[in-house]
């Protein structure tokens, strides 16, 4: 009988160390809704300008800009400039993932160029990981996540000579500072490092996902306002006299 109770005092304490140790998140995670409809469409091609679009980046070493929402905030800015320009009458080439793919034809054809840098800051300004070691009875050794997190940046927009890269219209539209309560709802076994953010919890995930989503629309509706034909002409005026500077054009 001894041996039997202290079969059953083992499973207990077995089980609250499995139930303890690792608890799975069951929320769903948001999939924010990137998509901007341009206000006042003209007929395309109608601006007369042929403008080479290259994929929005993150400069730097944004940590998260393979993860979830990040790639997906980028990739679909990608998109939506892509029918921004269309909208505003402007022929389109490309999209290009990096300069090195353009060809020298694509340069001598399209005068201009888009470039996008997309900077993003995630802060912790309060709590973080709380490390809860092995009890007494073999319970814990699990982290859990729970703060203040602070999203700002901003979003520049480079209108370039295509064959120097010289800057000829630059914009630069903050992102407003955002402060966000997150709570981790899984548990994660052993202590974490203190930099990271768990972005895959739903705790956390989700109200980063709905603070970019927000402010989305506003930036995309500001480059919407930003990319007029009248400014555009101006700058492409100059091309001629940039590309003879730098040997592009015989004299």
């Amino acid at each position: 009988m001894k041996h039997f109770y202290s079969a059953i005092t083992l499973i207990v304490f077995a089980l609250l160390y499995f139930g303890c140790a690792t608890k799975k998140a069951t929320t769903a995670l948001v999939i924010p809704d990137f998509d901007f409809s341009p206000p006042s469409p003209v007929a395309p091609g109608s601006a007369g300008i042929k403008i080479a679009l290259f994929d929005p980046i993150y400069p730097g070493n944004f940590m998260y800009s393979n993860k979830s929402p990040f790639k997906h905030f980028r990739s679909s800015m990608g998109k939506d400039f892509e029918e921004v320009l269309t909208a505003r009458g402007f022929t389109v080439k490309g999209p290009y993932e990096a300069y090195d793919l353009m060809t020298y034809s694509d340069k001598t054809e399209c005068e201009l160029g888009l470039f996008v840098d997309i900077e993003l800051n995630i802060d912790k300004t309060s709590g973080g990981w709380r490390y809860h070691p092995s009890g007494a009875y073999g319970t814990g050794n699990f982290s859990k996540y729970e703060g203040t997190l602070t999203l700002s940046g901003k979003i520049t927009l480079y209108i370039s000579e295509t064959f120097t890269r010289q800057k000829l219209i630059v914009k630069s539209l903050p992102i407003p500072q955002t402060e966000l309560a997150v709570k981790a709802e899984a548990k994660y076994q052993g202590p974490q490092a203190d930099n990271t953010v768990p972005l895959d919890d739903p705790g956390v995930h989700n109200p980063i996902s709905n603070a970019l989503k927000e402010f989305y629309q506003s930036t995309m509706k500001r480059a919407w306002d930003l990319l007029v034909k009248d400014d555009l002409i101006r700058v492409k005026d100059q091309v001629p006299q940039i590309r003879k500077e730098a040997g592009f054009i015989k004299h």
